[in-house]
């Protein structure tokens, strides 16, 4: 891979209330600040192309929030995708990022072992089931849009790093990609019982 690639950062969504995109548009737009800073060259983050799939009542809300940023060095764009491509588009990722909030705080997103699945580390919205399925292994949990960029710099930071922070997340979610479906339904209703 070109060391000068931009990270490719996926997003999946039903464009809903349960996920507040505000948080991952704050985000992109202090990502977008720090990566626009002089550095000398070795230090400078990456460009992010930010892929964000679904359909859904909120999709035109946020696609014109979008269109006012005026960010540089982040470009996102919103598409629906067959399933065939979907998960083709999930096992490219560098990083995947999950807004799902739980009503009930007992359910576990789909998109998140959706993610893990196809091997792309994740950030996710912290809440209580969350943090069963998104360790310090193969993902991050945050809670706030600057949070969130900071975790977003500290990996486009080492991409492409032998060792590091991003490297190990990566090898967490290829082993998670590894375990089958009946072992991790087994494990997540061990959790309800």
């Amino acid at each position: 891979m070109r060391k000068d690639r931009p990270m490719l950062v996926v997003s999946s969504t039903s464009w809903t209330a349960d996920e507040d995109f505000s948080i991952l548009l704050a985000a992109l737009a202090l990502y977008d600040k720090a990566a626009i800073v002089q550095k000398a060259p070795g230090e400078r983050l990456p460009a992010l192309v930010v892929l964000i799939t679904g359909k859904g009542p909120l999709r035109g809300f946020y696609e014109s929030e979008i269109a006012r940023l005026q960010l540089r060095a982040v470009r996102i764009v919103t598409a629906w995708l067959s399933a065939e491509d979907y998960p083709l588009l999930l096992g490219s990722a560098d990083l995947g990022i999950s807004l799902h909030t739980s009503s009930s705080g007992l359910d576990l997103p789909m998109k998140v072992v959706d993610m893990l699945g196809c091997g792309a580390p994740v950030c996710a919205y912290g809440f209580s089931c969350i943090r069963e399925l998104v360790t310090g292994d193969n993902g991050l949990v945050f809670g706030s849009a600057p949070e969130l960029a900071l975790q977003i710099q500290d990996l486009a930071a080492q991409l492409g790093l032998p060792n590091g922070r991003y490297s190990r997340l990566l090898q967490g979610a290829a082993q998670f990609h590894k375990i089958d479906w009946d072992t991790h339904y087994k494990r997540a209703l061990e959790l309800f019982k």
